[in-house]
């Protein structure tokens, strides 16, 4: 069996540069694999010590298997077909995915596939050259999550509530739906900043964050704009976007208007909403921008004491100059 897969390196035929080759393979940090082209299925016939590292399985593992072993549940199908793609046409890929440990762990493999020709141009061999690069993506997906969200309550932030409600807008209008944009404040949260520090009002801004998300739908956007207001995007909304808003608008009292204690202190939680409902085919995001603020005005007047509601239909075009 150890014959069957007895490694040939190809397109090498002095001796001393073939030990040279696999003696620089062996030593190289990155993981590599020679699977056989030649062979159905093709098989693995070379790893090198780099590859066990960063797998965690050993030679008598690996020998004759195919590298889906790797795959897993949550591996990236798109790349696992470009992976196949480079090899039933012959051609060069580079693809980052996320693959599994022996031990299960998974990790995001930077893999290199090459394809081998012999001497007469046919395809003998392919050589995967993969590397760790689990946290390299991890900073990436720090630096993506920190642009799209506000850092102190985890929402999304303006920038992505803006992107979504491009997107919702547009799906609305194909699809002949509509959708809702909620908008609240916070009565009086100046006074806990002011009286109670702002280590209070932050405290105040993350439990309004958690309590908003455990009434918003999974498909809804929540974000917060800045200061104490919150954003919530109703999309796909097939009839009454206003009874399906009204749902979370209109909560019992003892859901919103509770109050929370810090430092032995009690301060007033009480938010004050503004709802816009869209037509399917009517409203544009820059439109729901300049608007949105200028109607919380009305609720935040009133001052505190009860959760209170503004509804408006118009169209954001007519509403815009309100």
């Amino acid at each position: 069996m150890a014959d069957a897969f007895e490694m040939t390196p190809p397109l090498i035929e002095d001796p001393t540069g073939a030990e040279l080759l696999q003696r620089a393979m062996a030593a190289a940090s990155n993981g590599i694999v020679i699977a056989d082209a030649t062979r159905e299925d093709c098989p693995i016939i070379y790893i090198n010590a780099g590859f066990e590292r960063l797998s965690g399985y050993c030679y008598e593992d690996i020998m004759g298997r195919n590298c889906r072993f790797l795959q897993g549940p949550d591996t990236d199908p798109a790349s696992v077909r470009k992976l196949g793609e480079a090899v039933r046409d012959g051609t060069e890929r580079r693809v980052t995915l996320l693959n599994y440990r022996k031990d299960g762990a998974p990790f995001w493999n930077e893999l290199f596939l090459a394809p081998v020709h012999d001497a007469d141009g046919r395809l003998v061999q392919y050589v995967g050259v993969q590397n760790d690069v689990t946290e390299r993506r991890r900073a990436e997906e720090q630096v993506a999550h920190m642009a799209y969200h506000d850092a102190l309550t985890g929402l999304a932030n303006r920038a992505k509530l803006e992107a979504g409600l491009q997107r919702a807008l547009r799906d609305a209008n194909q699809r002949k739906l509509s959708l809702a944009l909620l908008y609240l404040d916070l009565d009086d949260f100046k006074s806990v900043n002011d009286g109670l520090g702002p280590g209070a009002g932050d405290d105040l801004l993350r439990e309004a964050a958690r309590r908003l998300r455990a009434v918003c739908r999974p498909s809804d956007l929540l974000a917060r704009q800045g200061g104490d207001e919150f954003l919530i995007l109703l999309d796909a909304l097939e009839e009454e976007p206003e009874k399906t808003a009204g749902a979370v608008a209109e909560l019992p009292p003892g859901r919103w208007a509770s109050r929370s204690t810090w430092k032995a202190r009690r301060s007033p939680w009480v938010p004050a909403w503004v709802c816009r409902c869209f037509p399917a085919t009517r409203g544009t995001p820059t439109a729901c921008s300049s608007t949105r603020t200028r109607r919380c005005t009305r609720p935040r007047a009133t001052g505190a004491g009860a959760c209170r509601s503004t509804w408006t239909t118009t169209p954001p075009q007519s509403a815009g100059r309100a």
